[in-house]
């Protein structure tokens, strides 16, 4: 049987021989106020410096947007020169975003739980809202270039260690794989599985 030894690290090596920087925290609490706060942090030094700001954002995990939207809200915080850049949405079969009133989607949620939350004054145009355009998957990609990179990149992983969708391609190289332009692609049986229970309380077949 495959060694699992890295399954039952304690926690006071954890992190020991990691070839990135680790931090610990206590609950799922204090790490949505702490990547809250990283990017509230960020746009204020940002507009300080007249910079713009660009993050990369997930929805999933999402527990840092109600910090976030009340610290901008609070602090006034202006995002006028900020971009927020989604990892990714639904589609329907014939290629189109699933409605934003789908419990899945994450139009929806950044409509209805970020944007629709935040001061309007303070609120960052719509052209900086960006999701990934199943019409030219590659477009956001051209407009992060042209922004010059993002500021902060925040991601969760998936069951299949996913990030964005981006589901394992067992394949290819790390490099070709790392390589991967933004695209259209099919989920994989685990991760349907997996968000059907968390979003559609076990619906497998009605998951999209």
């Amino acid at each position: 049987m495959e060694d699992r030894a890295y399954y039952h690290i304690p926690a006071e090596t954890l992190g020991a021989e990691a070839k990135i920087p680790l931090a610990k925290m206590g609950d799922s609490d204090e790490v949505f106020r702490a990547m809250a706060d990283m990017m509230a942090d960020c746009i204020k030094e940002n507009n300080a410096g007249g910079k713009r700001t660009v993050f990369i954002c997930p929805v999933g995990p999402v527990g840092q947007y109600a910090f976030f939207v009340r610290r901008v809200n609070e602090e006034g915080i202006s995002l006028k020169d900020v971009w927020f850049f989604n990892m990714d949405e639904y589609l329907e079969d014939d290629g189109t975003y699933i409605s934003q009133d789908s419990p899945l989607s994450f139009r929806g949620f950044m409509t209805r739980e970020v944007y629709g939350k935040i001061t309007p004054a303070l609120l960052m145009p719509e052209s900086q809202r960006v999701f990934p355009d199943p019409a030219d998957p590659a477009k956001g990609d051209r407009l992060l270039e042209e922004l010059g990179g993002a500021d902060i990149v925040f991601g969760g992983i998936g069951i299949t260690g996913h990030l964005a969708f981006n589901e394992p391609q067992p394949g290819l190289t790390n490099e070709a794989f790392a390589a991967l332009p933004s695209r259209v692609l099919d989920i994989l049986p685990e991760t349907r599985t997996t968000n059907a229970v968390g979003d559609l309380a076990g619906a497998l077949g009605v998951h999209a």
